[in-house]
């Protein structure tokens, strides 16, 4: 994906970005082969930082965070004793917000009413290919991997804020995840 702060032909666009995620998916297993269920994935900490457009006399920092809410349909093809293997798909929502902060300079005459910055959220679909597998420790317990490919659908205009910051993603947006999982299963 390209990520821009401003997109003109002065002005860079950087490609890629990545982001520790914490995940977390809840799922209702049909034995022994189908799964139903849904999951979100916090992205706070992305590690591209983009070329900052700066105002005259106004010192700011731009960050970025990312959030999906998805649902999931899974197929286990192979299950024996304590290890197993499924792939499926999921399909969701995707929010990225763009924050831009302000340092505000303790000497102005002028009171200051309201936050010191601004934020930009760009809302979108999400569509992943996924598998996986999982090996069980003890009885309920598993740990194992997971890896899923995907695209965002991000509006191809980019949203402005007030000062004419621009969304640091738009339009299609490939990208994969690579989890390391622990999962606890409760019969029912």
């Amino acid at each position: 994906a390209e990520l821009c702060s401003v997109r003109t032909g002065e002005t860079d666009c950087l490609r890629g970005d990545s982001s520790p995620a914490f995940e977390a998916w809840q799922l209702f297993r049909l034995p022994p082969v189908l799964a139903l269920g849904a999951g979100v994935m916090l992205g706070l900490t992305p590690t591209t930082d983009l070329p900052e457009r700066q105002l005259e006399g106004i010192q700011r920092e731009q960050s970025r965070r990312y959030l999906t809410i998805e649902a999931t349909g899974r197929v286990y093809p192979y299950v024996r004793d304590a290890f197993e293997a499924w792939g499926g798909v999921t399909a969701g929502l995707v929010v990225v917000s763009d924050s831009f902060d302000t340092e505000i300079d303790s000497g102005m005459d002028k009171p200051l009413i309201g936050s010191g910055g601004g934020i930009i959220r760009t809302e979108g679909f999400t569509s992943t290919l996924a598998g996986g597998v999982a090996y069980e420790l003890r009885r309920g317990w598993s740990v194992g991997g997971t890896l899923r490919i995907g695209a965002w659908f991000l509006p191809a205009d980019p949203k402005l804020s007030p000062l004419g910051d621009q969304a640091s993603l738009t339009g299609r947006a490939s990208y994969f995840v690579a989890s390391l999982v622990a999962a606890y299963r409760v019969p029912l």
